[in-house]
Parts: C-alpha cells; structure tokens; sequence
C-alpha cells in the first residue's frame, strides 16, 4: 500500500507524526523550514492531504497561499484549514480591549493577523481558487470541549448561536 504524503502547514506547537510538519520559525518543531507567504516547498501535484490550523489569518495574501495549495495538492486530494472565525463575539469587544489588538502588541510582526474572515470570505475563497467546497463549519476544536476556553465557547453559543460564539472555522475542500 502506498504511504499518503500529508502535509502539517504553519505547524507551531501541533506536531504531527507521521506527517510533513512545516513551518517559518525554526524554534519550532519541523521537518522542513520555510516561508509559506512564498511557494511552498514542494512539488506540484505532491500531497494527498494537506492540514493547516491557526495560520490562515497570520498569511498577507491569503488568495496566493490557497492558489499554492491547490498547486501542491493532488487531484482529489483534500484540505482542511482550521482558522479563526471573524463573527465570534470577543472578537467585536472596544478596540483596546479586543483580542486581535492585543494579540498583535503583544507577537512579533512575523506572527501578526492580518484577517478575521467570516463564512462568505471562506466561500469566495474557496471559489476564486477554483476549489471545490466540501464542508465549511463554525468549530470548537473537538466534539467534547476539554479547555476552559472550549467549554465557555460552547456554554455561550447555547445562548447566542455558534456564529458568535465559536472562535473558529473548519473548512475543507479538495482540488
């Protein structure tokens, strides 16, 4: 049986074996160190899986990155991005106070976000790459919240639905 190459873009802190695990700081964990605002590092039609969380929003020109994806990416091969999602309520409290002010004075420029995307910039997204949309949801991280931070997400979202209250997507789509 023939090994699946799966590709960990902008990996950080979430290792995964037996995958590729690629990312820009060299702190990191990885097999291979690269700029992913450029070309990724591989070879056309490479990956039967690629899977990238919390990077997204940190990319300048998020359009180009998707185009290397599907460059990268075999036919019928999938993608999921794990990326934060815009419409989630903490996200809209006073500009001093909001996460997104005080997560870029607080990071180097190199880790700065750029975007909060909501649903439709993910679809026109997945669009205008020319990709084909095969689940786009609000995300939690896992069925059963086990952080504190899961938990109240959750707990609010009762109350005022998951587009406001869940600070992530999970997209995936394939080529």
């Amino acid at each position: 049986m023939k090994k699946l190459i799966r590709l960990n873009l902008g990996c950080g802190e979430e290792y995964k074996p037996e995958w590729v695990n690629v990312d820009a700081d060299k702190r990191i964990k990885a097999e291979i160190y690269a700029d992913l605002n450029k070309k990724l590092p591989f070879p056309s039609n490479y990956a039967d899986e690629i899977y990238s969380r919390n990077m997204f929003e940190h990319i300048p020109n998020p359009l180009a990155f998707l185009a290397e994806v599907k460059r990268v990416l075999k036919k019928g091969g999938k993608a999921t991005i794990i990326t934060s999602n815009g419409s989630y309520f903490i996200y809209h409290f006073p500009r001093r106070k909001a996460y997104h002010d005080s997560y870029n004075l607080s990071h180097p420029l190199e880790d700065q976000h750029y975007f909060f995307f909501q649903k439709g910039h993910l679809i026109a997204f997945t669009k205008k790459a020319g990709l084909k949309l095969l689940k786009l949801d609000y995300y939690i991280g896992s069925p059963k919240p086990t952080t504190r931070s899961q938990r109240f997400e959750k707990f609010i979202a009762m109350f005022i639905g998951k587009k406001f209250g869940y600070g992530e997507f999970i997209w995936e789509f394939t080529k």
